[in-house]
C-alpha cells in the first residue's frame, strides 16, 4: 500500500489559452478641393499563429493637391504582445499625423492595435494586473482594458483618466477554475483635431503562484495512521483464520 500526504507548499501559475485575436492596423486617405480622394491606405497584421508571440508594426501615410497646396495624412501602429502559462504581456502605441492647419473634411488618418484572450485555469490563481498609459489625448486618441469572467461578468475595468497624459493603474484578485476569462485590450488613435495625435498603452497580467495547499494538520495525520494500522491488522486476521 502506498500511501500520498499533500505538503504544504506552492507551483507555478498555468494559465490554459483558449482563443485569441490580435492585430494592428492603419488606413486614411486625402482629397483634393472637389472632394474627390486623390490617395488612400489601407494597412493591417496579424500573429503568425495563434497566441505566439506578436510583434506587429503597420505604417501608411497619403498626399495630394488641395488647390496650390499639397496636403498628408498618415498614420502607424505597433503591438508586442505574448502569452505564457503565467503571464500576460501586451505593449503597444498609436500614432496619426497630417498637415496643418488642415482643410477640414479633406483628410483622414486612424490607427489601431487591438487584443483579445481568453483563457482559464485549473486551480484557484492570485493575479496582479497593471496598467501604463503615455500621452493620453481624450480628443484624438483612446485606451480601454477589460477583464471578464463568464460567470462574474466584468471584473476590471480601465484605464483610469489621468489629467497629466500618464498614469499607472494597478488591480489584483483571485481567477477561479470552471470559468472562462477574458482580457480585451484596446488602443486607436485618429486625427481630426490636431496635427499629430499618439498614444502607447503597457498591460501585465501576472500570476505568480497557485495558491499555497493548506498543511495537513496534526489530528487528520493521526487519522489517517489509524485507518491504516487497522487496515494492516484486518489483513493479518483474515489471513490468519484462512491457514487454520
Amino acid at each position: 500500500m502506498v500511501l500520498t500526504l499533500l505538503t504544504a507548499g506552492s507551483v507555478r501559475a498555468q494559465l490554459t489559452f483558449l482563443s485569441d485575436s490580435r492585430s494592428v492596423s492603419v488606413s486614411g486617405w486625402v482629397q483634393d478641393a472637389d472632394g474627390n480622394v486623390s490617395q488612400s491606405y489601407t494597412q493591417s497584421q496579424n500573429p503568425s499563429a495563434s497566441f505566439a508571440s506578436f510583434a506587429g508594426n503597420v505604417s501608411g501615410n497619403a498626399s495630394g493637391p488641395y488647390y496650390n497646396n499639397t496636403i498628408y495624412s498618415g498614420s502607424s501602429a505597433s503591438q508586442n504582445s505574448s502569452l505564457t502559462s503565467a503571464q500576460i504581456s501586451y505593449s503597444a502605441s498609436v500614432g496619426a499625423y497630417q498637415s496643418y492647419p488642415a482643410p477640414f473634411g479633406h483628410l483622414y488618418s486612424d490607427a489601431g492595435s487591438t487584443f483579445s484572450v481568453s483563457f482559464s485555469v485549473s486551480s484557484p490563481i492570485q493575479f496582479s494586473l497593471t496598467d501604463d498609459q503615455h500621452n493620453w489625448n481624450p480628443a484624438d486618441a483612446g485606451e480601454s482594458l477589460i477583464l471578464s469572467s463568464s460567470t462574474h461578468g466584468t471584473i476590471v475595468t480601465g484605464p483610469s483618466l489621468d489629467p497629466t497624459g500618464s498614469g499607472t493603474d494597478q488591480y489584483s484578485g483571485v481567477l477561479e477554475p470552471d470559468q472562462i476569462y477574458t482580457l480585451q485590450i484596446s488602443l486607436t488613435a485618429q486625427d481630426y483635431y490636431s496635427p499629430n495625435a499618439y498614444q502607447g498603452f503597457d498591460v501585465l497580467l501576472n500570476t505568480p503562484q497557485l495558491l499555497p495547499v493548506p498543511e495537513p494538520s496534526s489530528s487528520l495525520l493521526l487519522a489517517t495512521g489509524a485507518v491504516v494500522t487497522g487496515l494492516i491488522a484486518l489483513r493479518r486476521k483474515r489471513q490468519a483464520a484462512a491457514k487454520s
